[in-house]
């Protein structure tokens, strides 16, 4: 059948997957605070018909390439991070595409705000401490050590320890944004992250829009 022709179109319409041409641009792994591995993401992507994803994971590109690993040759893999940034003293989350993940320069900085991530972390747990919530060492140390730590990772760690139900409970008790255990992010200025995703090669946009702004930012 000649190519272009309707019931030629027809029958490759009818062959595709059902979201066939769709994409997702903002996804975690449990490289930062998803609930599923890289591998996984993969195949629930082609599962779904997707024909490209961005592994989004805050402050880290360690899952992208287990993302390629497993992605085969039906799914493209798009390069992604999702940066803590800051604007006249307000946190936002800076999101860079198609950028070379091998840039030194964004590793560096990367790696960094991971760092200040793992401080932040112990010492969320000493205020916790404090406030009488107190989490075993042996949770703690079975967390992965390629994972960026966040206040997701330490909600669940309170729900095991029986101190909230749910980790949207532990986000009101404790957590939340000026909550009693809440400790601010080491945060980089949003122009030397959009700086570094162009100078990797790559487009940066803004992860949140909706809430992060309003009409004075």
């Amino acid at each position: 059948m000649p190519v272009g022709q309707p019931f030629t179109q027809l029958c490759q319409s009818l062959s595709r997957p059902r979201h066939f041409g769709r994409v997702d641009l903002h996804m975690h792994s449990t490289f930062s605070d998803g609930v599923y591995e890289p591998a996984q993401l993969a195949d629930l992507a082609r599962r779904s018909g997707l024909s490209a994803i961005a592994l989004t994971d805050h402050d880290t590109l360690a899952g992208i390439a287990p993302l390629r690993g497993a992605a085969g040759t039906s799914l493209e893999i798009i390069s992604g991070v999702e940066i803590t940034a800051e604007f006249q003293d307000r946190e936002l989350h800076l999101l860079g595409y198609l950028f070379d993940p091998t840039d030194p320069a964004l590793h560096s900085a990367l790696q960094r705000l991971s760092e200040e991530r793992v401080k932040r972390f112990h010492e969320m747990i000493d205020r916790l401490a404090d406030l009488g919530v107190h989490i075993e060492e042996d949770e703690i140390a079975a967390l992965k050590p390629t994972t960026t730590l966040g206040r997701r990772h330490l909600a669940e760690l309170i729900v095991r320890a029986k101190k909230s139900a749910t980790v949207r409970e532990a986000f009101h008790r404790y957590l939340g944004d000026g909550g009693r255990a809440t400790v601010p992010k080491t945060r980089l200025p949003v122009a030397e992250a959009i700086a570094l995703v162009r100078n990797a090669g790559g487009v940066a946009s803004w992860a949140h829009p909706n809430y992060d702004c309003t009409r004075d930012t």
